[in-house]
């Protein structure tokens, strides 16, 4: 195994747009502070940055790739069946679009064993860091077969009342260990089948920001919900084991507004003629070319895929040619909880 620690000073301008595989895209993207990452579906999810400035632990082992600090990490064993698909969406929170590289597998390869109840699995012998190979993993048992959301320990009061929990579901009332995490806040640790995030992090208290850095979502209302709209599909038949979040060139990673960024906009481009839909390209290429013809045209009917095309288009060219955003503005809530361009958050309401 290699392992190098280092501080990211800088944002790294080491990305390229011809990286040959999946893998070799994602190691790219992990040595740069710019970009976001998450691990989850609607309702349960972990997200994993870090920022200029911050020691970082990145290691590689065989085909898993991994980056580690003191307040999370993430690991990622990409198969090589994997496919990426780049894809853009629509931000009702900000009326701009998001970004992201969903990195792909059919849904049989990725699908990971189903747990319904409070699940402990022993020591987490995958944990990131060593100490936590030493402690207790329990999956919360979400009833996911693309995800599971567990939280690991070793403090031994805590222990102590998970495992009276163990065989329930986490939410029924006479189940004492949801109470107890929240309490205590320990670290979380959300895994597909080829990539895990861990959260060190506390948890935020009901009505507070959700912390900077990595962090969790856990929001049972949004559990197995219907997509938006407003979110852009996956290929069907497959799921995402993983998401990508490039640098947005509005925002950074953490939804704040930026001066706009024109290298990063046009690396999501190039990215997108490699890896996007055929559909929605030629979708967003006959809208440019109606619009260099006539100053208005008629939008498309919701929700077809011309519709989203043509209303990150719109976007686009506003921000292009620095007429701003036609949205609300960025909200307090997205600015602390979300990577700039995540769709499955943002439009699932979680914030």
């Amino acid at each position: 195994m290699s392992t190098v620690t280092t501080t990211i000073t800088t944002t790294t301008n080491m990305i390229t747009t011809d990286a040959a595989t999946p893998a070799q895209l994602a190691a790219q993207h992990l040595r740069s502070p710019a970009h976001g990452w998450s691990v989850g579906i609607p309702g349960a999810i972990g997200e994993f940055m870090y920022d200029r400035d911050e020691a970082v632990t990145f290691s590689q082992d065989g085909g898993a790739l991994s980056a580690v600090t003191a307040r999370g990490g993430i690991r990622i064993t990409l198969p090589a069946q994997t496919t990426c698909v780049a894809l853009e969406g629509i931000a009702e929170c900000t009326g701009g679009w998001t970004q992201s590289i969903a990195f792909c597998v059919a849904g049989e390869v990725g699908r990971c064993e189903i747990t319904s109840v409070f699940t402990e699995h022993g020591h987490d012998h995958s944990a990131l860091t060593p100490a936590g190979r030493e402690e207790f993993l329990f999956d919360l048992g979400l009833g996911s077969n693309q995800v599971q959301f567990c939280v690991r320990t070793g403090d031994a009061a805590l222990l102590e009342v998970l495992r009276t929990g163990v065989g329930k579901s986490i939410f029924a009332a006479d189940n004492p260990a949801f109470a107890a995490l929240r309490e205590a806040s320990p670290a979380r640790v959300i895994r597909s089948k080829y990539a895990r995030v861990e959260v060190y992090q506390h948890i935020a208290e009901k009505g507070h920001a959700t912390p900077l850095g990595p962090h969790t979502h856990l929001l049972p209302a949004f559990l197995n919900g219907k997509r938006s709209v407003a979110e852009p599909a996956l290929p069907a038949g497959t799921i995402a084991p993983l998401t990508l979040y490039p640098e947005h060139p509005l925002f950074d990673k953490y939804g704040t507004p930026t001066p706009f960024k024109q290298a990063a906009h046009d690396e999501f481009q190039q990215l997108l003629a490699r890896h996007g839909s055929a559909d929605y390209l030629m979708a967003k290429a006959r809208f440019r070319a109606m619009l260099g013809e006539s100053d208005e045209i008629a939008p498309p009917e919701r929700p077809q895929p011309e519709w989203m095309a043509y209303t990150v288009m719109l976007s686009q060219l506003q921000a292009l040619r620095g007429e701003g955003l036609p949205g609300r503005g960025k909200s307090d809530a997205a600015a602390h909880s979300t990577p700039a361009g995540s769709a499955t958050l943002a439009q699932a309401g979680v914030q």
